[in-house]
């Protein structure tokens, strides 16, 4: 004990459960945007056999799942999280057959074309085992429309000014 002190030494041991979706088996299916969600990650762990983020360490992660019911362009991020987050994509149905898709840390988003009926797996982490409050966000996001050359926008006046976000454009 502290200087000499004596006693006896209590220590209270109660079982600890990490989030209800720290296993991939128990990934939270995203039903509808725009999707958000927010927890504590700790107690999250890494399974056996799970995959690690191919863009930057990760520690015990959580899962969700996203089966579109048509083709379109999504965004994700854990944009409002308490710490550093690491955040995968996957096609797939089990670790064994997962397909790397993307990978974004420190909040970037993550930008991913889906194809109706294939189930998306995205994991999240905490940089180099960070924890505390995750928030996922996950939103439809449509192409610019004059995302194509064939669809430009036409500049028929000057000066000329147009606002629209290019988060989503592709390259031809």
């Amino acid at each position: 004990g502290y200087v000499g002190a004596k006693g006896d030494l209590v220590f209270n041991v109660v079982p600890f459960d990490g989030p209800a979706n720290n296993n991939f088996a128990n990934a939270i299916p995203i039903a509808s945007f725009p999707f958000k969600d927010s927890l504590n990650n700790l107690g999250a762990t890494v399974e056996p056999g799970e995959p690690s983020p191919s863009c930057a360490p990760g520690g015990g992660t959580v899962w969700y799942s996203f089966t579109p019911t048509a083709d379109m362009r999504i965004v994700a991020d854990t944009f409002g999280s308490s710490f550093s987050a690491v955040l995968a994509a996957f096609a797939g149905t089990a670790f064994a057959n997962l397909q790397p898709l993307g990978c974004q840390a420190f909040s970037t988003p993550l930008v991913l074309d889906v194809t109706a009926g294939t189930t998306y797996y995205f994991q999240i982490g905490g940089y180099s085992g960070a924890v505390g409050e995750l928030v996922f966000n996950v939103v439809a996001h449509p192409r610019p429309t004059n995302d194509n050359f064939a669809n430009a926008t036409r500049i028929t006046a000057l000066p000329f000014t147009d606002s629209l976000s290019a988060l989503g454009a592709t390259t031809e």
